[in-house]
């Protein structure tokens, strides 16, 4: 009896062994997720000259002997021609001033009025502590940014970093004076992470010149509490890069090369409220939940500066979407990102437009009486799987009942083998 429990126990700590080494191997996030959308830009372009010759900036890694970042190997760098699309217009040219001199780094729009960046593009102590003017250019070419510019009115960093400067917390963020973002959109942020996802970054590197978009991808190969690492080629410029995953999502800033990977500091949660407190940009957390339009003549909106709605042409009462994100906005309304079920977004929901789609058990035999109603298998509506004429004149079971925000129900029928049917209108039955 002894030895058999002996063997229960030990098989018991095997599992939990397994079980939280698969744990620790596939996530490496935080249990709470935080999200910022990426926006696409509402105004035209105005074509602006620089304010001082491009070719002789030197990088400001150069200037504080910061870690140079790398070519790893064979240099798969390559040339962003489509720099005024999105999501590369979001990238910006940095002209950073410090003691009279000068340098280049790489910004994000992440908001219309707000660039993410590295720490010491704003602030370094070997240069004599914050930089007095930073200037940001979009759509840089050699002779003039197509995109338009913006100046630098406010600056943050990291607490820890002006204390320390360490690689741990090389993360800024600096507001503009005018709205740079309307023009080329902005990224989101995250601190989603998983090891080994495909991940890009893209900048200003100072061997092609300095004013030319670079862009790089690879996979996130390591991951700490304070930096991820990266088998993508970089140089000098490029710090204050974005690292971004397939979501156009920043998960790092850019701003170190070692051997063999190049590195950046990373947005772990903590980072990511302090961005929220700089900047008022609502941070949201998972929800996950399906919902459906309640209310007709509603605004569905762009961004969180309220500058721009999306059309409603396609947005009905009734509607069903994915709910992936919640906000609480400092204006004291709760806002919902929606989706479509082929994932694409379809704009910021105040949440009282809009409620949660719930079932109700209900456990009741129906008879189908009508032969002209489709069968769904989601509330999309866009996949049909039965038809009601398949069933007509048969018994099934009604299990739940759902009531969308058009006031029509729907049914989950199942047979007498408790095998699903899908979704059918009320009205189909008796």
């Amino acid at each position: 009896m002894k030895r058999f429990l002996l063997v229960i126990l030990i098989l018991l700590l095997i599992s939990y062994v397994l079980k939280e080494e698969n744990v620790s191997a596939s996530s490496i996030n935080n249990n709470h997720t935080y999200i910022t959308e990426p926006t696409k830009p509402i105004k035209d372009a105005t074509p602006v000259d620089y304010e001082v010759p491009q070719e002789n900036l030197r990088p400001i890694e150069e200037a504080t002997g910061s870690e140079i970042e790398r070519i790893l190997g064979k240099d798969n760098r390559m040339l962003v021609k489509n720099y005024t699309s999105y999501p590369y217009k979001t990238i910006v040219l940095l002209n950073m001033t410090f003691t009279n001199i000068t340098y280049i780094g790489t910004g994000t729009v992440i908001a219309p009025d707000t660039i993410l960046t590295a720490a010491h593009n704003v602030y370094d102590s070997r240069l004599g502590g914050w930089a007095t003017e930073i200037t940001a250019y979009a759509g840089a070419t050699a002779n003039k940014a197509t995109i338009g510019k913006a100046k630098v009115d406010k600056k943050y960093v990291l607490p820890d970093w002006i204390n320390s400067q360490s690689s741990q917390h090389d993360l800024a963020v600096i507001k503009l004076k005018t709205p740079l973002g309307e023009q080329t959109g902005s990224l989101g942020i995250t601190d989603k992470i998983k090891l080994n996802e495909v991940i890009q970054t893209a900048g200003y590197p100072a061997d092609k010149g300095g004013w030319t978009l670079y862009k790089g991808s690879g996979l996130l190969k390591k991951v700490t509490d304070f930096n991820i690492y990266y088998d993508i080629d970089t140089y000098g410029g490029q710090s204050g890069s974005p690292v971004w995953n397939a979501e156009n999502k920043i998960i790092g800033v850019h701003a170190y090369g070692s051997t063999p990977l190049n590195f950046a500091t990373k947005i772990n949660d903590t980072n990511l409220k302090l961005i929220k407190n700089w900047t008022s940009i609502p941070v949201g957390h998972v929800y996950n939940k399906n919902v459906t339009v309640s209310k007709s003549n509603i605004s569905v909106w762009n961004d969180f500066q309220f500058l721009n709605k999306k059309p409603l042409t396609h947005i009905k009462v009734g509607n069903v979407y994915k709910a992936k994100y919640i906000y609480k906005h400092n204006n004291g309304q709760t806002y919902l990102s929606l989706y479509d079920n082929k994932n694409k977004w379809i704009g910021y929901f105040n949440r009282r437009d809009v409620y949660d789609l719930k079932g109700t058990l209900l456990n009741k035999k129906v008879k189908i009486s009508k032969n002209n109603y489709v069968i769904w298998d989601s509330f999309f509506l866009d996949n049909k799987i039965n038809l009601s004429k398949d069933f007509y004149g048969k018994t099934l079971n009604a299990k739940y009942s759902y009531k969308l925000g058009n006031k029509e129900e729907f049914y989950s029928l199942y047979d007498d083998s408790n095998k699903w049917i899908g979704y059918l209108n009320k009205k189909a039955t008796q």
